[in-house]
């Protein structure tokens, strides 16, 4: 499975593999003072592996943050699929919201201009340059 990001004129595609941890486990590793990547399962280690970028090593992985993340999902009349509708709030008050929704690979260019052009029908048009969460976080915390 894909994620869709819908983007007006475009559209950016992530792949995932999650695995759900328990409600303090990252805190409780930061303050033991254990590797954050004791916390990734082996099949996300060996995705990392694959396409992390040249010079990525695992174990300089950091924490940034706070960030209080507010999650949901909707299924809007009409559109026939479910949207992930996210915010993310930083320690200055400045917010990042984002629809997603999840298909097939092969289906992502078909369901990001039908899920487009749905949004702009609702009049969910953005009103400044628009940017994935994660280019967000990463800009905000001072990271490349």
């Amino acid at each position: 499975m894909v994620d869709v990001d819908a983007l007006p004129g475009n559209y950016v595609c992530s792949g995932t593999l999650q695995r759900r941890l328990g409600d303090r486990e990252v805190d409780q590793t930061i303050a033991a003072g254990r590797p954050l990547h004791t916390l990734l399962s082996r099949r996300q280690l060996r995705m990392l592996a694959m396409y992390a970028p040249t010079g990525f090593r695992v174990k300089d992985l950091v924490t940034l943050g706070p960030v209080d993340v507010r999650r949901g999902r909707y299924v809007a009349d009409g559109l026939k699929r479910a949207l992930t509708v996210e915010r993310w709030l930083f320690p200055d008050g400045s917010t990042v919201y984002e629809l997603s929704t999840r298909c097939e690979t092969k289906d992502a260019p078909a369901v990001a201009a039908r899920t487009s052009a749905f949004l702009r029908a609702h009049g969910v048009v953005p009103t400044e340059p628009q940017h994935t969460k994660t280019r967000a976080t990463l800009r905000y915390f001072g990271q490349p």
